[in-house]
């Protein structure tokens, strides 16, 4: 009864947000070198949110130049032809504006938000760390130093650990979503070939400049259009990359070792659909019906665990999903036969109405909270769904669900004999129980040190 009172109370939370919820209008035009530019009006609030994405990540890294990508992003962030480092550190601190940089499998981006009252100086300081990114050398040596002390594998956090060597489990060397950064390579990477990625991949056809806010549209445009608008390509137009399906069609685990670990740390890998895939919206709500599942029967009843949840990232969009948890040296074998039945029964029997319920209100109530423009950017990026119109529709589709449609979808992506295991954790402490796993695959430290 108390859980039908819960379900009810979210969604009644649902609907009201859905009726209060507005999607932004979309504008979208070219400048005359062919960089693509879109406005996402939304808003009262006198505050907009800039967003230059790439169209690189590491998919598009070579052998030898893992992490290049993010390095390369994030640099942008150490000085330019006209703001150093502190200047330009300094003049974000005087607008009360933030200014991001990332990188992920499938696109980068360099983010700003500041107050409207600003936008001038702020569209300055923007396009000169888009444009004219000096890439000192001291200070890109400097942050690889501290890439290398916070995330070398004999330092990292064991469920980190877990995650790099379950992507070179599962991708390979072969494929760049398969390769992680190890300290000879990193050190080889020198400021002059960062420069050399960005000039090949920061080009106005390989970017598009995405504005979410309430600005005044007018003079924003005439900023954009007399920062950018004479923007040429260095070399290199427009990236096409096409990567292997990575192959998971059997049950396979691997096992990394760490001295002295005191935890154990364990994920699983599934195939998962593209994100214009027909299937997306039906699996991502079966991923948090599985999640949900996974969290009430191994860590609420069986107390193996203080967290496990059920991930795919769409912005990524790297192929895969995957469940992730750390728990007890004396339980890891245990949770792999919990995960195992819980898979199972959710293969076998579907998803349960009262999961299905819950979660897609959940779901629905989500994404009508969103509030912030950089969100609204995340959800709309025209890189991921260039179809705006139909991306509106989202929400529709989401309500249009049903329990059939999301058990066919477990059917399609839940198959409990197909996956791939990483475990990460001391081999002493672990020992009997690693002897129970059959063709068990045993990774050294130095297995990432590859570079093809």
């Amino acid at each position: 009864m108390k859980r039908i009172f819960i379900i009810a109370i979210v969604i009644l939370a649902s609907q009201q947000l859905f009726a209060q919820f507005t999607f932004p209008t979309e504008e979208k035009y070219k400048l005359k070198n062919k960089m693509q530019v879109v406005f996402l009006n939304y808003g009262s609030i006198p505050v907009t949110y800039i967003t230059v994405l790439v169209n690189t990540g590491t998919k598009n890294e070579t052998p030898g130049m893992q992490s290049i990508s993010s390095l390369t992003a994030n640099c942008l962030l150490l000085g330019n032809q006209k703001y150093s480092h502190l200047q330009q550190d300094s003049l974000k601190f005087l607008m009360a504006a933030s200014l991001t940089a990332s990188s992920n499998d499938n696109f980068s981006e360099v983010g700003m938000q500041f107050l409207n009252k600003d936008a001038d100086n702020a569209i300055d300081l923007f396009a000169n760390v888009i444009l004219h990114a000096s890439f000192p050398k001291d200070e890109i040596a400097a942050y690889v130093d501290q890439e290398l002390a916070y995330n070398s594998p004999a330092k990292m956090d064991i469920g980190a650990l877990g995650e790099v060597y379950s992507r070179f489990f599962v991708y390979g060397a072969a494929n760049p979503l398969g390769r992680n950064f190890y300290a000879a390579q990193l050190n080889k990477i020198t400021a002059d070939q960062v420069g050399e990625f960005y000039k090949f991949n920061y080009t106005p056809k390989n970017c598009t400049l995405v504005v979410c806010g309430n600005p005044d549209k007018e003079k924003l445009k005439a900023l954009i259009e007399k920062y950018f608008g004479g923007w040429e390509a260095s070399y290199g137009e427009v990236n096409g990359v096409s990567l292997p399906e990575p192959e998971i069609d059997k049950k396979e685990y691997a096992f990394v070792n760490r001295d002295n670990a005191t935890q154990a740390a364990l994920n699983w890998v599934k195939k998962a659909p593209d994100i214009r895939s027909k299937d997306l919206e039906a699996f991502e709500l079966a991923t948090h019906i599985f999640s949900s599942m996974l969290f009430d029967s191994i860590r609420v009843k069986e107390g193996k665990t203080y967290g496990i949840g059920c991930g795919f990232d769409a912005q990524s969009n790297n192929g895969t999903y995957s469940v992730s948890t750390q728990v007890r040296d004396e339980v890891m074998f245990a949770t792999i036969e919990s995960l195992d039945r819980v898979l199972k029964e959710f293969y076998e029997s579907g998803a349960p109405a009262v999961y299905f319920e819950t979660e897609k209100t959940r779901l629905i109530a989500g994404i009508n909270s969103l509030e912030s423009p950089e969100q609204l950017v995340s959800i709309f990026n025209p890189l991921l769904y260039p179809d705006f119109e139909k991306r509106k529709q989202m929400l529709e589709e989401f309500n249009n669900i049903d329990l059939e449609k999301v058990n066919k979808v477990i059917k399609k992506y839940f198959n409990p004999s197909s996956f791939k295991v990483m475990i990460a954790g001391n081999a002493t402490d672990l020992k009997p129980q690693l002897d129970k796993i059959p063709g068990l695959i045993t990774l050294p430290l130095t297995a990432i040190n590859v570079d093809d």
